[in-house]
C-alpha cells in the first residue's frame, strides 16, 4: 500500500470506475430513449471477489465496478 503513487490509483479509477460509468450512463440513456427497456451485463476480473498482495488500488477499483453494477441494476 505504500509503494502505491496517488497518480497509479487516480489512472487505474479512471479506467476501471470512470470508464464502466460512462459506458453504463450511455446505455441507459439509449435504451431509456428506445423505450424498450433492457439489461447492462457488467463484469470485472476476479479481483472484485478476492483479494492479494500489491494490488491494492487495482482490487479497490474492482470491487468499486461491483458496487457500481449493483446499484446501477436498482436504478
Amino acid at each position: 500500500m505504500i509503494e502505491i503513487s496517488a497518480d497509479d490509483w487516480d489512472k487505474t479509477f479512471a479506467i476501471n470506475m470512470r470508464g464502466v460509468f460512462l459506458c453504463y450512463r450511455e446505455a441507459a440513456k439509449i435504451m431509456i430513449e428506445q423505450g424498450k427497456g433492457g439489461k447492462i451485463i457488467g463484469a470485472c476480473s476476479t479481483a472484485g471477489y478476492s483479494s492479494h498482495t500489491m494490488a491494492a488500488y487495482y482490487i479497490a477499483s474492482k470491487w468499486g465496478v461491483r458496487g457500481l453494477t449493483q446499484a446501477t441494476a436498482l436504478d
